[in-house]
């Protein structure tokens, strides 16, 4: 069988160089192999330290992968995304291929499309088209390739990284082939356009790390992660351009807005008192763009430190950090309630609605 399935591979790798059907950029799913190596084709991989799925090479027609979705791939002329389609359809959302950072050696993951720099590709072709090279976009002197030499490798994988873009050669990683699976026949992809704390309105402070939410545990009103539920009121939070303050919407007794965020300098757990204007409650949104959309750093003013989360769960300052997959001070903001709302009772809330958006 496995030799039948190799022989299969061999006669659709002909077909590359003979058919205009295999052509990444007609939006079809297919499968992406190495013109070094047909018999390798691209995948995706759980990196559970991290949690997001990685780029990752796989043996295309072996027994226990053949016809898996996970090396199915379209090209989205629209955003030049490169799609997934088993997460695509595991998670009902569109998952693309991003780079970590626009810089060498950076990291290839998985993830939700965005459609921001970090997700876009361009296809250089050779052959008249029958092979191609993916450049990233944002840098385009680095391309897709994958770790050491393995790509040529009957059985072992690797991950892929952005590395130099070299030119046309049989022996080179970078250069790939596109077999045609099935007829793509959903939407063109749309950018996305992430939430903004710094636009004011009520919502969550999710922890790119692990997920979890800032929150205010309730003796001593001290800053914490814990995990994010619609109905607590505890990691409500708004960013107040007038001000620089961000303020709290149970403290106190559920008026919202009347608690600030307070930042006593280093190695003092950040906490939630009343509004007085003074520089510890000021700060600053720094925004940033990576490979799952936009992310938020909390900057205290006056100074170059930013909110980060402790030992998993208390929140302190400390210096401003550069985008780490590891880090935590990067957060996500998720709309919770606009900032109209900020005086209004909880009591009449309820009995306005039981239903708001997230």
């Amino acid at each position: 069988m496995l030799l039948l399935n190799q022989l299969l591979l061999f006669l659709q790798g002909v077909l590359v160089f003979t058919s205009s059907v295999n052509d990444l950029g007609s939006g079809d799913w297919g499968h992406v192999s190495f013109a070094v190596n047909p018999s390798k084709c691209y995948d995706v991989r759980w990196y559970s330290s991290v949690k997001y799925h990685q780029l990752y090479t796989a043996v295309c027609y072996s027994h226990s992968s053949f016809n898996q979705k996970s090396l199915e791939w379209r090209y989205d002329s629209n955003t030049h995304q490169l799609q997934n389609r088993d997460l695509t359809e595991a998670f009902q959302t569109p998952y693309c291929l991003a780079a970590e950072t626009l810089s060498h050696n950076s990291k290839l993951w998985v993830v939700p499309c965005k459609g921001n720099i970090h997700f876009k590709f361009i296809l250089r072709d050779e052959l008249g088209g029958r092979t191609y090279q993916l450049v990233l976009e944002g840098n385009q002197r680095y391309c897709v390739e994958f770790y050491g030499s393995y790509a040529r490798h009957s059985t072992s994988l690797s991950w892929g990284h952005v590395y130099s873009c070299q030119s046309w050669s049989t022996s080179s990683e970078q250069w790939i082939n596109y077999v045609r699976t099935s007829n793509y026949n959903g939407p063109s992809l749309q950018p996305v356009v992430d939430p903004d704390f710094a636009t004011g309105n009520w919502g969550t402070l999710k922890l790119r790390r692990d997920g979890k939410c800032l929150a205010v545990e309730s003796v001593y009103l001290k800053l914490q992660t814990r995990e994010c539920l619609d109905n607590d009121e505890a990691t409500k939070f708004r960013y107040d351009p007038a001000t620089f303050e961000i303020k709290s919407w149970k403290y106190p007794e559920r008026t919202g807005g009347q608690g600030c965020v307070t930042a006593n300098g280093r190695n003092h757990q950040l906490y939630v008192t009343r509004c007085t204007r003074s520089p510890a409650q000021k700060f600053i949104i720094k925004n940033g763009s990576m490979f799952t959309g936009i992310y938020q750093q909390l900057g205290c003013y006056g100074n170059n430190d930013c909110v980060y989360i402790h030992g998993g769960l208390r929140a302190y300052s400390s210096s401003c950090q550069r985008f780490s997959t590891t880090s935590t001070q990067f957060f996500e903001f998720n709309f919770w309630r606009s900032a109209h709302l900020s005086m209004v009772p909880m009591a009449v809330l309820n009995a306005q609605s039981t239903h708001f958006p997230m």
